[in-house]
């Protein structure tokens, strides 16, 4: 009986120091966005066979969730365990650049798409265009079939 009484102590005593913070890990600061958030990384621990664990302090809380939607994508992969080192800032203003060059390329094909709509149509719509000269019949059909 004490031999079992030995083991279920050792098991109860490895489970507890699983749980307890290894004094030799230190937590170290791995860089900040430009919204003041604070990103953080705990190394893993070879003992354990574990991944480490990162994470990020709000500058300001954002509600009752406290979800941060505004984290850069750079950032969000870092601390998925996606990439191992965490963004640089260059890295995250080249990103910001061409970001912002595809949406201005996208409003520009946007509006080049709608002048030439309008070129092609300058009545109105394609529809009543399309209809002119047409009986009435046909007329009847189009504004059952909406």
């Amino acid at each position: 009986m004490s031999k079992s009484t030995g083991i279920t102590a050792r098991i109860f005593n490895l489970v507890r120091q699983s749980w307890r913070k290894n004094p030799t890990q230190v937590t170290s600061s791995k860089g900040e966005d430009h919204l003041g958030n604070k990103y953080f990384e705990l190394p893993a621990d070879k003992a354990k066979f574990g991944r480490g664990r990162r994470w990020v302090e709000a500058k300001e809380k954002v509600g009752a969730d406290d979800t941060l939607s505004d984290i850069p994508t750079e950032w969000t992969s870092w601390l998925r365990f996606t990439r191992k080192e965490p963004p640089t800032q260059e890295e995250i203003d080249r990103n910001y650049v061409l970001m912002m060059r595809t949406q201005h390329r996208a409003k520009e094909i946007e509006i080049k798409d709608r002048l030439q709509k309008e070129s092609e149509n300058p009545e109105g719509d394609g529809v009543t265009k399309s209809i002119q000269g047409k009986s009435s019949k046909i007329l009847w059909e189009l504004a059952k079939s909406d």
